[in-house]
């Protein structure tokens, strides 16, 4: 078996602290996507998304701006914390060796300046591997520790969150499915929901002069109503009417005309 080179060792802590890296970033956009979800059910309530909201779009594009940064963030953490010149001082550090040794050493691996003596190189060479002759966890620490501690922060985040979205999915599963049916198609509800029709509750009523009568509305899923009449002689009326538990209620008294 050919024995391990410098550039090799080199590179398996570069793998290995990407890996770390990667593993980070997985983190943090799981953080990221459990926020969302918390989110979209804090805001859903329990009714659904009701009327025409634009809420599940913008969760959905702050999730995708969250995602971005984390995918930034990232390839930002590999330019800085993988460059050449930076694990070679963190192979330095641990192996104990002096500063700029394996960069040098990689360097002259690539390119013998002329009237340099390879034999003086080589037994450089040989001392170096001597000393990076340990793990590549080691070898890596300086870099990968620094990585691993902000992985740990957002591990601890989700085991804060999902527990949170496991119970909360137990105790209301209609208001979750419908949190997540609203991120998974934001532009439906742009629109509105299909709502259930209104329902006049209250037929043709004939009443005494000066009576009252009551018009009652059902109107699922709705805020608030608009009631429209006439009265015989009289100029149109409307007026907007709440709704409670699903009703919402005129009453008109002193009835002097057909309506």
């Amino acid at each position: 078996m050919s024995p391990v080179s410098i550039s090799q060792i080199h590179e398996r802590v570069v793998a290995r602290v990407d890996g770390r890296i990667r593993r980070a970033a997985l983190l943090e956009g799981a953080t990221v996507l459990a926020v969302a979800l918390a989110l979209a059910w804090i805001l859903v309530g329990a009714d659904g998304w009701r009327g025409p909201r634009a809420l599940p779009l913008v969760v959905d594009l702050a999730l995708l701006a969250g995602l971005v940064v984390v995918g930034l963030r990232m390839r930002s953490r590999r330019r800085q914390l993988l460059a050449e010149r930076r694990v070679s001082a963190a192979m330095d550090e641990a192996s104990g060796l002096g500063s700029g040794a394996t960069q040098s050493a990689l360097e002259l691996s690539r390119d013998l300046p002329a009237g340099v003596s390879a034999a003086l190189v080589n037994r450089a060479r040989d001392a170096a591997l001597a000393r990076l002759d340990r793990p590549v966890e080691e070898l890596s620490a300086s870099i990968g520790g620094r990585v691993d501690d902000g992985g740990r922060r957002f591990l601890r985040a989700l085991g804060v969150a999902v527990p949170i979205l496991l119970i909360v999915t137990v105790f209301a599963p209609g208001r979750s499915a419908a949190a997540l049916g609203g991120l998974a198609r934001p532009f439906a509800h742009l629109a509105g929901p299909n709502l259930p029709p209104l329902v006049a509750l209250t037929a043709d009523a004939e009443v005494a002069r000066g009576g009252s009568v009551s018009v009652v509305i059902e109107a699922p899923l709705r805020d608030s109503v608009t009631l429209r009449w006439q009265a015989a002689g009289e100029i149109a009326m409307e007026e907007s009417l709440g709704v409670v538990e699903g009703r919402a209620v005129r009453i008109f008294d002193d009835v002097s005309a057909r309506i």
